[in-house]
């Protein structure tokens, strides 16, 4: 038992190894600042969305001073008993994946949201200001939705530094750190204070279902 236990203790260490040089190699033969290419990626016109009816989509305008531009972009909006939801949807590859930053980029709304977590989807950023409520959160290519950049950049060590990962890495020439976000950014605008919780809800069952429907099509690398 000793014995093959040691034996065990030698082929992880060797891996390890191996896989510490083949590393080292991957980055001292890649040029320097050279960007990974990603495969284009464009919005369908419309996404099902339970309890709501499609109304149209469109590509929104970037505003002129953002610091990081989508690599795509569309916004959707639906109607359901008067109401018209708003969802913006921009595909980015990022350095910061703070929502927050996004917000005020992106948007009009200064306050911070509240965040909020759910066992089968993730974090999640909601708030109200003025006469809107808004719900934005980041769909990530693997593991659950984030918020914050330390979110972000857990998910990302937790499910990209993977054996499958380094193989991908090193063959395909895919980034082993998958910085790409789906942010998702709801809007729904109300008339009465009291109305608040009432658009919180359904703000967080459309986000539920939204996500649901993206998760399994996250853009291919």
């Amino acid at each position: 038992m000793r014995k093959n236990g040691k034996q065990i203790r030698i082929g992880l260490l060797t891996l390890t190894c191996v896989s510490a040089i083949a590393v080292l190699v991957r980055v001292s033969l890649r040029p320097k600042n050279t960007p990974l290419s990603l495969t284009p990626f464009n919005f369908p016109e419309s996404v099902p969305l339970p309890n709501w009816q499609f109304q149209q989509s469109s590509v929104p305008p970037i505003p002129p001073k953002v610091f990081l531009k989508p690599l795509a972009q569309k916004k959707y909006q639906y109607v359901r008993n008067q109401l018209q939801l708003n969802v913006e949807m921009r595909y980015f590859s990022l350095e910061n994946a703070s929502m927050t930053l996004y917000i005020k980029d992106y948007t009009e709304i200064k306050s911070v949201p509240e965040i909020r977590y759910h066992p089968e989807v993730g974090f999640y950023g909601i708030g109200v200001e003025g006469n809107l409520a808004y719900l934005s959160a980041c769909i990530n290519p693997r593991g659950k939705a984030t918020f914050t950049d330390a979110q972000f950049k857990q998910n990302r060590y937790k499910f990209d530094f993977q054996p499958q990962r380094l193989l991908s890495w090193l063959i395909h020439d895919e980034p082993l750190l998958d910085r790409r976000c789906l942010w998702t950014h709801f809007s729904l605008p109300i008339s009465n204070p009291s109305q608040s919780q009432q658009k919180i809800n359904y703000l967080e069952t459309a986000w539920f279902d939204w996500y649901a429907w993206w998760k399994t099509r996250f853009p291919p690398l």
